[in-house]
């Protein structure tokens, strides 16, 4: 008695669905239905490279990095995260990386160029603030290395080459 009321009910709820959906004019089907396409797409990363101070064996603790400047808006974590995360490299504790992107749907040219700068502080060293001005999206890398206040030989240096 049981399997004949369940086959019924089953019967009964595929014969209201189908008379619904064959009574509906397509056109009505979707009304109140939307999709978005907006496309907010990563354009070619920034990696950038932090490497120690030379007479330290590992990279600060508190070693934070913040983007400031006119497009800061549009700068990303390859991950698609705002928050800035250094990466740690897990076999030498002297380097660090990290994959910056822009995400902007107009492309960048010479004539719409993305600015912004990167700073990095951490605790007894020098402040490093790296200014970038990319006028195309083909990506580039950079290394800069950390330098402790007190040394007055060595300052903080930028140890590529940028745009």
């Amino acid at each position: 008695m049981k399997k004949i009321l369940n086959t019924r009910v089953w019967i009964l709820t595929v014969a209201v669905l189908v008379g619904t959906v064959s009574c509906t004019e397509e056109e009505h089907m979707l009304r109140g239905t939307t999709t978005n396409l907006e496309e907010e797409l990563l354009i070619e990363p920034i990696n950038v490279q932090i490497i120690a101070a030379p007479e330290e064996d590992r990279l600060p603790t508190d070693l934070k990095a913040e983007v400031t400047g006119p497009h800061a808006s549009e700068v990303y974590m390859m991950s698609g995260e705002k928050q800035l995360i250094l990466k740690t490299n897990e076999e030498d504790p002297r380097l660090a990386t990290l994959a910056l992107d822009i995400r902007r749907v107009d492309p960048i040219t010479a004539d719409n160029p993305v600015q912004f700068t990167l700073t990095l502080t951490a605790e007894g060293y020098e402040v490093v603030n790296r200014v970038f001005h990319l006028t195309d999206a083909s990506g580039e890398t950079c290394g800069i290395r950390l330098t402790r206040e007190d040394d007055s030989n060595v300052k903080a240096e930028d140890i590529t080459s940028g745009r």
